[in-house]
């Protein structure tokens, strides 16, 4: 299911459109995240042409608070997306404090 450098350690998350998973990439022994789109039918295309226009969107931006992009990969009829393993409280905790500052 993934692409051979990474090691799969931990389920972060998952939708009827995929799944986000805690690896390790072992070439560069560091922890990502590898977002892996769910196996599509060939009546899914317009769902992988956005999926890998998103993931040109996000590597063409460098900023610091957008996830870096690692790499776009397709393991046979599976399509993943690797950013840095980001910890922290996620969005939707945040959220439910208060809204966030435009700022």
């Amino acid at each position: 299911m993934c692409p051979s450098p990474y090691e799969i350690l931990s389920t972060l998350g998952a939708s009827g459109r995929g799944a986000v998973y805690k690896a390790r990439d072992t070439r560069l022994d560091r922890t990502v995240a590898i977002k892996v789109l769910a196996s599509l039918s060939q009546a899914d295309y317009d769902m992988r042409t956005r999926f890998e226009h998103a993931a040109k969107t996000l590597a063409s931006l460098d900023r610091s608070h957008i996830c870096a992009i690692h790499n776009v990969d397709r393991e046979g009829e599976i399509d993943v997306l690797v950013m840095p393993n980001v910890t922290g409280e996620t969005l939707r905790a945040r959220l439910t404090r208060s809204p966030m500052p435009l700022a």
